[in-house]
C-alpha cells in the first residue's frame, strides 16, 4: 500500500503531453540531460532519506514502512522533475 505513493510520478505525463509527439535531436539531448540531473537528485534524497532513517530506534515494521514510502518518493521525485527538466530545456522557460 505504501508503494501507492510512487504513483504521483504519474504526474509527468503532463510535460510530456507539452512538448508534442515529435521527437528530434535537440529533443533526445535534451531528455538525456535532464534525465541526467533529475535521477541525480532523485537517488541523493533517496539515500539521504535512507541514511536519515538508519539513525532511527524504532521497530522493524516502522523502518521497513518508512523505506518504501521513501524508495517510492525517490521514483515519483525522478520522473517528475526529469519530464519537467526536459520541458524546461526544451522550450527554453
Amino acid at each position: 500500500m505504501y508503494l501507492f505513493f510512487a504513483f504521483f510520478g504519474g504526474l509527468q505525463y503532463y510535460w510530456w503531453y507539452k512538448l508534442g509527439a515529435e521527437e528530434d535531436e535537440r529533443l533526445i539531448e535534451n531528455r538525456n540531460i535532464a534525465g541526467t540531473m533529475a535521477f541525480r537528485i532523485a537517488f541523493c534524497f533517496g539515500f539521504l532519506g535512507s541514511l536519515v532513517l538508519s539513525f532511527l530506534s524504532h521497530d522493524y515494521e516502522f523502518l521497513y514502512r518508512a523505506e518504501l514510502i521513501i524508495l517510492a518518493l525517490t521514483f515519483a521525485l525522478g520522473t517528475n522533475l526529469w519530464a519537467y527538466l526536459t520541458y524546461k530545456y526544451d522550450t527554453g522557460e
